[in-house]
């Protein structure tokens, strides 16, 4: 009890100082042909981690990357509430459709998942409240919600989320509810965890991003999650794959060639840690291990070639 007290004291008073501190990365809207805007960010002394920001970011949201023969349009709206040298959290959301948001690791610029922010027991904690938010939730007034059936989906569709100095904000947007007639109610599109609930259930990596603690170093942690930035070599020519974090079965994304400036958005279904991604009159069997993808290139049977990809 009083370990837990000195905690939440602790968190008290680092939090208003972190949410003051001067944005670490810079802030530029790039212009994307024929119209539209969309932002990236440097740091002169972060090179490497914001290349893997921007390129996860723009295959995340786009589909593609700027200045390609295939070039993307629209205007994003976003926002950063931490902006400093243990982690980027983005909202990033274009004029029609939903929000996206991500948390990256300042140092290296990989994609920090909810599991890595939070203990085990904090997950199941999130994930129970997640439940009970959905029961109370009013949604349409023309049936009531019934949870069954949909505890293990309503408990898993917490991947979406958005982590600010005081808050831990989940965008659930997996699970619906529908009536004989087909009229779904949907699930509600925000649910609020004030940190002063949720933090005695930081991680080691939790509590270092948000400063309660100095140590380990940002570059020594690695996230334990699928979602992320690769990069390696297909038939010599290099590629970018980008991963969602998994719901339950599937799993989204997008490869990109940079030679042939080709992007090819997926939808996937992930099988023991394997995933097939269909490529021109063939496909891509990926074997999806913590921090390396293996893969082969296949037409039908036939093995093509092999290849390497590694998390940035």
């Amino acid at each position: 009890m009083k370990k837990g007290l000195l905690f939440l004291i602790s968190l008290f008073w680092l939090l208003p100082a972190f949410a003051q501190s001067k944005d670490y990365f810079k802030v530029a809207g790039a212009t994307l042909e024929p119209q539209g805007s969309f932002p990236t960010f440097y740091h002169k002394r972060a090179r490497k981690a914001t290349q893997n920001i921007n390129t996860y970011l723009q295959l995340a949201v786009t589909k593609n990357l700027m200045n390609t023969d295939s070039p993307v349009t629209g205007h994003w709206i976003y926002a950063t509430p931490i902006n400093n040298s243990k982690a980027l959290s983005i909202s990033c959301q274009p004029v029609a459709g939903p929000a996206r948001h991500f948390l990256f690791n300042a140092a290296t610029g990989s994609v920090i998942s909810i599991q890595d922010v939070f203990t085990v027991n904090g997950i199941a904690y999130i994930k129970r409240q997640m439940f009970r938010k959905r029961q109370e939730y009013p949604g349409d007034e023309r049936f009531s919600f019934n949870p069954e059936g949909q505890d293990k989906c309503i408990k898993a569709d917490i991947q979406e989320f958005l982590l600010t100095p005081d808050s831990l904000f989940i965008y659930p947007a997996h699970c619906f509810n529908m009536d004989s007639i087909g009229n779904t109610n949907p699930v509600p599109g925000k649910i609020a965890f004030p940190m002063a609930l949720v933090g005695q259930y930081l991680s080691e990596y939790g509590e270092v991003i948000l400063g309660i603690t100095k140590k380990p170093k940002l570059k020594k942690l690695y996230s334990a999650g699928v979602a992320g930035l690769y990069r390696g070599t297909i038939d010599q020519e290099e590629v970018f794959l980008q991963l969602d974090a998994p719901f339950e079965k599937s799993l989204n994304g997008t490869i990109y060639f940079t030679q042939s400036r080709q992007s090819l958005p997926f939808e996937g279904f992930l099988k023991n840690n394997r995933l097939d991604i269909p490529h021109n009159a063939g496909r891509l069997s990926l074997s999806i291990y913590q921090g390396v993808i293996t893969g082969q290139k296949k037409a039908g049977n036939k093995v093509l070639s092999n290849f390497t990809l590694n998390r940035q």
